[in-house]
């Protein structure tokens, strides 16, 4: 016969039931950590039937939600690995989200009888844990006695299994708000206003010094993310702070500064050591590929990374300020940036005023081209670099070094009337678009033409697709009919194609690139220019390791 009474009144001789309802209640208030709040429940409920055991059960992963394992167990003794926990009950209660009453465990179809054997537990009560937005597990009670729990009970049991639940979405949406007041949304890591805290805390703690700072920034991110749309690169940022971690100790921390800027911050580690990281992350983020879609990328996404240390800088804010100002200055001294500047003060030095003047006419076009291309812009920098310097190497007179720079950021200024659908086309052209890329060098001369100072320029773009076997474009000359400058672009421009990542190819590296224009010498190039185009770029790669690889 069942019994009349719950079981929590008959052995707890309660004349208030409230009062286990409310020491629930501030049992949960007590504990802040989900794990401390599962243990204490368990032994409660054990506790508060005298029951045999209680077990808490939770989904292993959240993938596959029905595969439950064992968390918290008071059981009298441990259960044997060869026998699965209470595993037909647990899936039951958690599919259906309904509470259970078993009178007789040895009967029933939901029980383990290997379980029941082994702990000798005759009733049991199961009771899911429903939250706001899930079900976070099954609490089950089991005794020793058959027919021990009541509706009653099954009741109770479903109030403190769904408060719990209730409690601890609580304290886990809690815990996502405090993180996030720290924590970058987009990358996971650190973010700006917790790196201020960070730093001042560390910097005070004498065994965590001396600390290091480490200031990265992407080098060609706008460009990328103008190329290919801010989804993409999102996905940049994110690999990148997983790359940066990667690189660094446990210990140390890492932060995202803002945009595509990143810090970290290196515990009880001097320079030389911050250094050595800052260059493994620099080279780490360098040779990682890219994987963006169909897309791959390797070498174009770059760093610029400088270093700081407390002591050498006197404040944390300065560690932070001359890190950030290392970086900067690493960034600035890159092949294509510094020497463009340095290259362009030489030229302007030789203007007069009237030229300086149309040059801001030429700073224009410029600035068109990199609207409609942020590819062909630092391309033709970095042609014109390139040519500049070969044609210093061939002892060109002053007036040639200005032209065939010039001529070298303008030589692609005709793709301004190209369709960009054609120009970043991803795969083969056909002949109409092959036919509409090989009017650029003719647009380009044309749209030269009113500008007088500019007119020197002209037979070079104009001719800087001619191939020194005469199958060129636009009118096919050969061998020395082409003009020497537009033969020394078409070697540059070749080279920093070759070497450059497009949506439709990876880059050939270094030395790669060089045997191919080794093998099209003479066929494609000027072979009496090859050996003075090599030493050039011999002489440009030793002094800088960021433009070539």
């Amino acid at each position: 016969m069942l019994n009349p009474l719950p079981a929590y009144i008959r052995v707890n001789n309660l004349k208030n039931p409230l009062q286990k309802v409310n020491e629930f209640h501030q049992l949960l208030a007590k504990f802040k950590d989900p794990d401390d709040i599962l243990r204490e429940v368990c032994f409660y409920l054990k506790d508060l039937w005298q029951a045999l055991g209680c077990n808490i059960v939770i989904p292993k992963n959240p993938k596959y939600e029905f595969e439950l394992k064992s968390h918290y167990s008071s059981a009298a003794k441990p259960l044997p690995e060869n026998i699965n926990e209470n595993q037909g009950l647990s899936i039951y209660v958690f599919k259906e989200k309904h509470p259970v009453l078993i009178n007789d465990t040895t009967t029933s179809p939901l029980t383990n009888k290997e379980i029941v054997n082994y702990y000798g537990h005759k009733s049991a009560i199961a009771a899911p844990m429903v939250g706001k937005s899930k079900t976070l597990g099954v609490i089950i009670v089991f005794h020793k006695e058959k027919d021990f729990f009541t509706i009653e009970d099954l009741e109770l049991l479903t109030f403190f299994a769904n408060h719990t639940a209730y409690v601890i979405e609580n304290l886990q949406l809690l815990y996502r708000l405090e993180k996030g007041i720290y924590q970058d949304f987009l990358t996971g890591v650190y973010n700006y206003r917790y790196l201020q805290e960070c730093l001042l805390k560390i910097a005070e703690d004498q065994t965590k010094l001396p600390l290091s700072v480490i200031m990265i920034d992407l080098d060609n991110f706008k460009k990328f993310n103008d190329m290919f749309g801010h989804r993409a690169g999102d996905q940049i940022i994110k690999t990148t702070a997983k790359i940066i971690k990667s690189s660094v100790r446990k210990n140390d921390l890492v932060f995202r500064y803002g945009g595509d800027e990143f810090a970290v911050l290196l515990p009880a580690t001097d320079y030389q050591t911050a250094l050595n990281v800052a260059q493994r992350i620099s080279e780490k983020i360098k040779q990682y590929t890219y994987v963006i879609g169909k897309n791959r990328f390797r070498g174009f996404i770059r760093a610029s990374v400088g270093a700081s240390t407390l002591g050498i800088a006197p404040t944390p804010q300065m560690v932070l300020d001359l890190a950030d100002k290392a970086m900067y200055q690493i960034k600035r001294s890159r092949f294509n940036i510094l020497n463009h500047f340095a290259i362009e003060d030489e030229i302007l030095s030789d203007f007069n005023q009237a030229e300086k003047t149309l040059f801001k006419t030429l700073k224009v076009l410029l600035s068109l081209i990199d609207f409609k291309d942020h590819y062909t812009l630092e391309h033709s920098r970095q042609v014109s670099i390139l040519s500049y310097h070969v044609a210093k190497n061939l002892n060109l007179e002053q007036e040639s070094l200005k032209i065939i720079y010039l001529a070298g950021l303008l030589h692609d200024v005709g793709k301004i009337w190209i369709d960009e659908a054609i120009i970043n086309k991803p795969g083969p052209l056909n002949l109409l678009e092959s036919g509409a890329i090989k009017k650029h060098p003719v647009i380009g001369a044309e749209i030269l033409e009113p500008i007088s100072f500019l007119k020197p320029l002209i037979p070079i773009i104009y001719h800087h697709h001619e191939k020194y076997d005469g199958s060129g474009y636009p009118d096919g000359l050969s061998g020395k009919n082409i003009p020497l400058l537009a033969r020394i672009i078409t070697l540059a421009d070749s080279f920093d194609a070759m070497t450059s990542t497009r949506p439709y190819r990876e880059p050939l590296n270094f030395k790669e690139a060089i045997l191919e224009i080794k093998k099209c010498s003479g066929s494609h190039f000027d072979p009496d220019l090859l050996d003075v185009f090599i030493k050039t770029l011999y002489q440009l790669k030793s002094e800088t390791t960021e433009i070539f690889s």
